[in-house]
């Protein structure tokens, strides 16, 4: 398949998700937060088939990342929320191309 680049120059994509993150999944980025607070480095999670890297960043949530190639993901506390901000952002920087066949 040959591909031709429509637009270039993004530089990374990011999306909201109304959402709240389950009980069980909060308890497991509450601990893993500390657990980085603590270690000034980041925590690895294993949530299932979820692999995570927590950091002791997000004043009122939780701040993951799925590694150096991969998406940031901002999780809003469900017991601390802010009001009108979606539960759920990942955000990702790597070079996106968009095929379109010939």
């Amino acid at each position: 398949m040959e591909a031709t680049i429509l637009h270039s120059g993004f530089d990374g994509l990011r999306f909201t998700i109304q959402a709240d993150i389950p009980k069980d999944f909060r308890e497991e980025l509450a601990s893993a937060k500390q657990h980085a607070k603590e270690t000034y480095c980041d925590c690895a999670l294993e949530f299932g088939s979820v692999s995570l890297n927590v950091t002791s960043k997000g004043a009122r949530g939780f701040t993951a990342h799925t590694g150096d190639h991969g998406a940031v993901w901002l999780f809003q506390d469900p017991q601390d929320r802010i009001s009108n901000n979606p539960g759920i952002t990942p955000s990702t920087s790597v070079p996106l191309a968009l095929p379109r066949p010939v």
